[in-house]
């Protein structure tokens, strides 16, 4: 799916769940295999889904080498495949007994006793057991390496779904037992590579449309899941607009199970421009009928801001502690919203405009309007959304202006702070914001009957 990974927008850090992988003895349970053609039979005999995956070209060779702490051994990844809901990885680690001495010694040898698997982004992480026993089948010698095979549940993407084609370097922290002392590796880039079948997948066809007040909406099809479930829509507004952001939806089961989603941001889809998703946190069971209500969207369109301040008094911004000084005076008109230039603040070295957007108290919810909440505590130089607010400063030599948004409590209130020394020999301030963000009114429902997947 084309997501802008955002995402995110989206949340920082490594997510990491602890995996504790057994502590069984190995020279206790351990098989050994004089030819390569030996260690495969044990394998396909162990692990019968191995073979299987082999014909269906679903095993994927991940050639990974990673030295054992304080030792000259290491432990080599070898291949990676799923079946049912597992992802099994097969590694080897460098033994230098051979297999009359593992089955007698009683030293212990090298054997991963941890894992821990996290994406820096956190979209991508496992969640694992902490008491859950990971290692599956016998150890398996041979030529100097012990194989053995652990168990995970497939990695889960940003929306808490199973990913099913996995290819990418993911940091992983490792604990290792060698000689009898408890080894630790940090962050180390392992490359995951596997294909998995979801079966929780459940794509369900609706094909209905809905209509209201100038907007277009077509329910293509829900797409179930573990974590979160996609609603695939097309949304053609009557009025140009170059993207739909955002929409107030509420969904009702007929068991009762309601989802309420204000504001919920909207994904582009992977067809035309008119195309979108909408993610949501799965349904308990798949639902008999659906009834859907849209209260609005928004949008961004055309619309631009053009205005200038003009009078800008040397002397205050000479002046020293911090004074303010209110214009109130309104500077145009989008979308039936008024912007005001509120007031002007000195304070020390710096200088605030504070501008204000406010809704026409006589406009219908149902007329496009600017976002007013949009601007709190955004500021217009970036939205972080596809189509962002770009705004463009002048003087009356038409040279760029520095500003830097400033945080603001109030509602619909923008503060663009600037240094007095930038300002210096500005006569006038010229504003051109594009792109701004706006939303319009709905009020339409749809009983929809849920066609079995």
């Amino acid at each position: 799916m084309k997501k802008g990974i955002i995402i995110a927008s989206i949340i920082a850090g490594i997510f990491i769940a602890n995996a504790l992988l057994g502590d069984h003895h190995m020279n206790a349970n351990v098989q050994s295999a004089g030819t390569a053609d030996e260690l495969r039979t044990a394998l396909y005999k162990q692990y019968p889904g191995l073979k299987k995956a082999e014909e269906n070209g679903k095993v994927f060779s991940v050639p990974e080498e990673i030295l054992l702490p304080d030792t000259d051994k290491k432990m080599h990844i070898e291949k990676m495949w799923a079946n049912e809901d597992k992802v099994n990885i097969l590694y080897s680690i460098d033994v230098d007994e051979n297999i009359g001495l593992l089955k007698s010694s009683k030293k212990k040898l090298p054997k991963l006793t941890g894992l821990s698997i996290g994406h820096e982004n956190g979209y991508m992480d496992s969640l694992y057991d902490q008491d859950q026993q990971l290692h599956t089948g016998q150890d398996i010698y041979f030529d100097h390496k012990l194989y053995q095979v652990i168990s995970i549940p497939p990695l889960l993407n940003y929306k808490r779904n199973p990913e099913e084609n996995m290819d990418a370097d993911i940091p992983a922290d490792f604990d290792f037992e060698i000689d009898g002392k408890k080894k630790s590796l940090r962050g180390v880039r392992m490359h995951f590579r596997y294909q998995y079948k979801n079966k929780a997948i459940k794509k369900i066809p609706i094909n209905e449309e809905m209509h209201d007040n100038g907007v277009n909406i077509v329910l293509e099809k829900i797409e179930t899941n573990v974590g979160t479930t996609t609603l695939d829509l097309k949304i053609d507004p009557s009025f140009h607009v170059k993207g739909v952001t955002a929409i107030d939806m509420k969904m009702t089961t007929d068991g009762g199970e309601e989802k309420s989603m204000e504001n919920a941001f909207l994904f582009p889809g992977n067809g035309a421009e008119d195309e979108y998703e909408l993610d949501f946190q799965s349904f308990n069971a798949i639902p008999k009928s659906i009834t859907f209500e849209v209260s609005g969207i928004k949008f961004f369109g055309d619309d631009k801001l053009d205005f200038s301040v003009k009078n800008i008094e040397k002397e205050k911004l000479d002046a020293n502690g911090i004074y303010s000084e209110v214009r109130d005076r309104k500077l145009g008109e989008v979308n039936n919203t008024s912007v005001n230039l509120d007031s002007i603040e000195v304070q020390n070295d710096n200088i605030i405009y504070n501008f204000s957007f406010v809704d026409d108290p006589k406009i219908d919810e149902r007329q496009p309007h600017l976002d007013v909440e949009y601007f709190n505590p955004k500021d217009l130089g970036n939205s972080g959304r596809e189509f962002p607010t770009e705004t463009t400063i002048l003087d009356e030599n038409n040279e760029n202006i520095t500003f830097t948004g400033t945080m603001r409590n109030d509602q619909g209130v923008l503060g663009l702070m600037f240094v007095k020394n930038n300002l210096r020999d500005a006569k006038e301030l010229h504003f051109e914001i594009d792109n701004l963000e706006s939303k319009i009114g709905m009020d339409v429902s749809k009983e929809v009957m849920v066609k079995k997947p």
